[in-house]
């Protein structure tokens, strides 16, 4: 699997155009994702 670095990489070096980039960026699967910034946040967790 490449990263976002490495596509980023490849694109500012002339290897790939600005529309492999787009393609490839494109999300393939769905997944949940969540970002707690502050140690407040994380006491509205709970185990289900």
């Amino acid at each position: 699997m490449m990263t976002l670095s490495l596509y980023l990489r490849l694109l500012k070096d002339g290897q790939i155009d600005i529309d492999i980039l787009i393609q490839n960026l494109t999300y393939k699967e769905l997944t949940d994702q969540y970002s707690f910034h502050t140690k407040n946040a994380l006491q509205y967790l709970k185990e289900v």
